[in-house]
């Protein structure tokens, strides 16, 4: 079971994106803000993250930046996918370009959520 860390500010949107994972064989672990997110990556695994960009305190590039900055040090790729509700001309690029792997747009849509998480916990990892 891939274990989905899920970061977003809304109660809502971590009650029912748990939810919806969890029916579809996720273990889901919830953080309501990007430092509660960083806190816990210190002393677990997860095998892929989902990010709200509009975050208060820290959004969720600087969120990207503080778990890629991890990784350097010893941790594991983890894939990002980018989730928000302002979805913008060129918002993709500029995710990817930020260092996630990926972007949904909220409210996320069962289907092409399930999906993009599939095509990332299917994709090789880079072991350079």
């Amino acid at each position: 079971m891939p274990n989905i860390l899920l970061i977003d500010d809304s109660s809502m949107t971590r009650r029912v994106l748990s939810h919806t994972l969890k029916k579809g064989g996720h273990v889901v672990v919830l953080a309501e803000s990007a430092r509660q997110a960083l806190d816990y990556l210190a002393g677990a695994v997860v095998d892929l993250a989902i990010i709200d960009l509009h975050m208060p305190e820290m959004d969720g590039f600087a969120a990207t930046r503080a778990i890629r900055q991890i990784e350097l040090l010893g941790g594991r790729y983890i894939p990002i996918i980018a989730m928000t509700a302002s979805v913008v001309e060129g918002g993709r690029d500029k995710c990817i370009a930020a260092g996630m792997d990926d972007y949904v747009s909220k409210p996320a849509q069962l289907a092409c959520l399930n999906e993009t998480i599939q095509r990332w916990m299917d994709a090789p990892v880079d072991s350079s």
